[in-house]
């Protein structure tokens, strides 16, 4: 006779709809998932499958790396991205080891509602993929403020139907801009001077050209092959970005086109091979 599951149908269809992320959204191995999380592969499986429920310590880890919206997890509405930012002063009142459902309940629903947090997921996205460059706090937090309102406004005049295709543009963007001043990018994370030298980085709005986007995905594109050459070296990229090898070939010929984010690890590899 099967044992009965002691986790509620809830529970278990919390943890049915992470699998289904991994598989669906992600695309990516239980190992892949499991090793950026810090953890072995049979202990994610057990959260897949429902043996074991979703603290959440874990989910907002989860969440925060690949971009997972908590709504979606909780209850199975709307998208399954983007990743909800929990202000501070909630996320100082939810334990880690809290069931996920019931600070979901607690304190997320409440707070978030039915916001879809467009605005918030995109300027996280550029928050942290360009560095700061404000000389004090006033002035960076009128800049958060004016930039939410601004994406929050094209994003609720943008068709639902179109909305995943403006979010692809947006980081798409972001990850073409990186690209062209990675040289500045490094030096200001190396220096940590970020916030009290002048900005070198430059005609931003030249980066949402896409002419400009297209050719310095290109010119990525052409570094990854130079650095893949030799044999092995596309296994060992697929390994480092998590992904299957057939993903990597079809980036490399053209076939298919990387993501925001995916773009932004694969330049953060070929950099890594060229300094060797």
């Amino acid at each position: 006779m099967p044992r009965k599951n002691p986790l509620s149908e809830r529970e278990v269809a919390i943890c049915r709809r992470l699998l289904k992320f991994r598989v669906e959204v992600l695309t990516m191995t239980r190992p892949a998932i499991a090793r950026r999380l810090g953890m072995d592969s049979g202990r994610l499986a057990n959260y897949e499958f429902g043996r074991v429920p979703l603290r959440f310590g874990l989910v907002d880890r989860y969440a925060r790396l690949f971009n997972l919206n908590q709504r979606w997890l909780a209850e199975g509405r709307g998208a399954a991205a983007p990743y909800w930012i929990i202000p501070p002063k909630i996320l100082q009142e939810i334990r880690s080891d809290a069931l996920f459902s019931e600070a979901y309940d607690e304190h997320l629903q409440p707070e978030f509602g039915e916001s879809s947090s467009f605005g918030q997921f995109a300027l996280s996205v550029i928050v942290d993929s360009v560095p700061p460059a404000f000389t004090n706090a006033e002035d960076e937090q009128f800049y958060r403020k004016k930039t939410l309102e601004h994406l929050d406004a094209v994003f609720d005049e943008t068709p639902m139907e179109t909305r995943g295709k403006l979010l692809k543009i947006i980081l798409n963007t972001i990850a073409s801009f990186c690209v062209e001043n990675s040289v500045a990018i490094a030096k200001y994370r190396e220096t940590g001077n970020s916030r009290r030298q002048k900005n070198p980085l430059t005609h931003v709005s030249e980066s949402a050209n896409q002419d400009s986007v297209k050719l310095q995905m290109a010119n990525l594109l052409a570094r990854l092959n130079k650095a893949t050459t030799r044999r092995g070296m596309k296994s060992e990229l697929a390994k480092f970005i998590g992904v299957p090898l057939s993903n990597i070939s079809q980036w490399l010929s053209g076939e298919r086109e990387p993501g925001g984010e995916t773009t932004l690890q694969l330049l953060k590899w070929v950099e890594q091979q060229e300094r060797k």
